[in-house]
């Protein structure tokens, strides 16, 4: 069960990532996308955790509840942000390298077993497939110039908010849909202070926000669960290669965004990664 949570991991943030380009492209803010998402995903976590009645908060569920939205919130209205300005694909392989936050904590702190050559090979493939084109224009690297440094935010935020929401797996499992209500929850009202301080605000944000909403829900809730069930390194290192591969094939197939032929090694490479990872082998 829990290789088919990782499945359903990387579908569901698939989805996510392809709802709010989506949005991004026909005109909706970031900020906006970020509030919708984390609104509908905040309403339908509370729906369950009331259904669970399940009342009492401890100061750590708190704690990491809060840490995890306002990392999260943060770290997304960054990777937006280098949606809008870099290639789809790129953007995807570069925050999902951000695997590797949580899978070094768990190896130094948790003491999981790490597979050295399939995460070597995934970083690698990571690398490989963000390389941009032989030849730039100067417009084009100016561009990139400002896509590096949102996406490295972005990569750092997301990475903490990974690993914010691996140790909220030891939680009892009760906890589970109070602590992502208070993840949602909080990230709700960051962003409604940036939506308002903007003044900005359209039924494109609202749509496929909530549809991300729905997706977001169902990633985050799905990780926890693969988490109780699988070591937390390989969870993310294989959802995380799944979803970047995922992401070189959608940029190419509804983006028309061509991978380069380092590109393409790296999407082999990848591949072969999962592999290792997944079947715990090693080549030495």
């Amino acid at each position: 069960m829990g290789w088919l949570y990782v499945l359903f991991i990387a579908l569901s943030f698939g989805l996510l990532a392809f709802f709010s380009r989506l949005g991004t492209g026909k005109g909706g803010k970031p900020e906006g996308i970020t509030l919708v998402i984390n609104a509908s995903a905040a309403l339908l976590t509370l729906f369950v955790w009331l259904v669970q009645g399940d009342f009492v908060f401890s100061k750590e569920l708190l704690l990491y509840g809060f840490l995890s939205g306002l990392l999260g919130v943060v770290g997304y209205i960054y990777f937006l942000h280098a949606l809008k300005l870099g290639h789809y694909g790129f953007t995807l392989a570069f925050v999902s390298a951000s695997f590797l936050v949580p899978v070094l904590f768990s190896v130094i702190i948790w003491h999981e077993k790490l597979m050295p050559e399939g995460t070597l090979l995934l970083v690698v493939s990571t690398i490989l497939i963000a390389l941009p084109e032989e030849k730039e224009s100067n417009a084009k690297k100016t561009i990139r110039s400002k896509w590096i440094i949102i996406v490295i935010l972005a990569f750092l935020f997301n990475g903490f908010c990974q690993l914010v929401q691996a140790y909220s797996s030891f939680f009892q499992k009760a906890d589970t849909f109070k602590f992502l209500f208070l993840n949602y929850a909080i990230g709700t009202l960051i962003c409604l202070g940036l939506v308002l301080k903007k003044k900005e605000f359209t039924l494109v944000e609202m749509k496929y926000g909530f549809l991300g909403g729905l997706a977001s829900a169902g990633g985050i809730t799905f990780t926890i669960y693969a988490c109780r069930l699988l070591p937390k390194n390989i969870v993310y290192s294989v959802y995380s290669a799944i979803y970047m591969l995922a992401g070189a094939v959608i940029s190419f197939m509804f983006f028309k965004e061509k991978l380069t032929k380092a590109g393409l090694l790296g999407v082999v490479f990848g591949i072969a990664g999962i592999i290792l990872v997944s079947l715990k082998l090693t080549l030495f």
